[in-house]
């Protein structure tokens, strides 16, 4: 019930994106403010793991633990969510009278959009597990000092996510100077693939080699903490366009699909984590008790996993990603004409919104 209720939540935050203005600059700056923000909402969350960290010291059980973050977090995250009640939409829908079935049926011809889709689901077919698996048993010597895997991973983490955080806020021009959102993406999965392969080699056995290993994490984290943004921009461009070429604006089954895809595909990489622990023989039992794994397949398996398994499901999101033509040409030639067919309309109506005045053909507000 909890899902349901965020998912309606969810559908209308990112869908509103699309709708905050005409213009795909615009559109890309709201984009990368509101990924700024679920950015430092997400560090939250990153506390759980350190929590989990010092569960020898509690009387409490790691369901318990887990059930009680898990409260804690999801309302208070949604009581600050409501905040985005006040943001206003700036782009008039063109009159849709069509069911459900028929303007579902329209989204057949925004290409763009399918085939982000369709990278956003292959990308979660990975032979991957999480890093808690990978660091839950570890214990490293820090200056003389002793810390669980656990802790150390968390806090390196956040440290090598820095230089990434504050690369969100540059998302918008690195776009204008490599050509686009579309770059953006493909130069981020790209060099991930690259930096997974280099630590892959570092390993994560000693505390020397952890911190090499996140250090160069925090260099793919630059354009990868703007593959959110890319991602969103180019949605809000992808509905642009099928308007332009049928009539219709689908923001909220274009969002529905999105979160729905995201959804389908985050449970269908819970299902492989599964299956691939099921296969190394992972003791849950030993984990609870902080007592390192027994099985020679998972000791083999769990690194390789961990870095290298994600790299099959970027692959097949690049693909993807490469076949996404929609040039800046063809981006001003869909606003502009977009911004004519509104004042038009709004003209033969004698309406007028502010937004959309006379031949105000690139909708900017006079």
């Amino acid at each position: 019930m909890y899902d349901l209720m965020f998912s309606f939540q969810d559908i209308g935050l990112w869908g509103m994106t699309a709708m905050m203005s005409p213009l795909s600059e615009e559109r890309a700056r709201a984009s990368q403010w509101a990924r700024i923000g679920a950015m430092l909402g997400g560090l939250f969350p990153n506390l759980i793991q350190p929590i989990l960290g010092f569960r020898d010291k509690f009387s409490f059980s790691l369901s318990t633990m887990f059930f009680v973050c898990a409260v804690l977090f999801c309302f208070c995250g949604s009581m600050v969510s409501m905040l985005a009640y006040n943001a206003k939409e700036r782009v008039p829908a063109p009159p849709n009278e069509d069911s459900f079935i028929k303007n579902l049926r329209v989204v057949k011809d925004n290409h763009m959009l399918l085939l982000l889709l369709l990278g956003n689901i292959l990308e979660r077919f990975r032979p991957s597990i999480d890093e808690i698996y990978v660091y839950q048993e570890m214990d490293y010597n820090v200056f003389g000092k002793n810390m669980t895997g656990e802790l150390a991973s968390t806090i390196f983490g956040a440290v090598s996510e820095i230089p990434g955080a504050a690369g969100m806020f540059f998302a918008t021009k690195v776009a204008k100077r490599i050509g686009g959102m579309r770059n953006v993406l493909f130069t981020a999965k790209g060099l991930d693939i690259l930096t997974r392969v280099i630590r892959y080699f570092i390993g994560y056995k000693s505390f020397g080699r952890l911190a090499a290993m996140y250090f160069v994490g925090s260099v793919a984290s630059i354009p990868k903490n703007m593959t959110g943004i890319a991602s969103t921009a180019l949605w809000g461009d992808s509905i642009d366009y099928l308007e332009w070429k049928t009539g219709k604006r689908t923001e909220g089954i274009a969002f529905s699909l999105q979160i729905f895809i995201e959804k389908m595909g985050a449970s269908i990489g819970s299902l492989l984590k599964g299956l691939f622990l099921g296969w190394m023989d992972y003791d849950e039992d030993l984990a609870e008790a902080r007592i390192p794994q027994t099985s020679e397949k998972f000791k083999k398996w769990v690194w390789p996993l961990h870095q290298l398994g994600p790299i099959v499901g970027i692959i097949l999101y690049i693909i993807c990603v490469l076949c996404v033509r929609y040039p800046a040409e063809t981006k001003m030639r869909v606003e502009k004409e977009l911004a004519e067919r509104r004042a038009a309309r709004m003209a033969e109506s004698g309406e007028s919104n502010g937004t959309f005045v006379g031949d105000d053909v690139l909708g900017v507000p006079k």
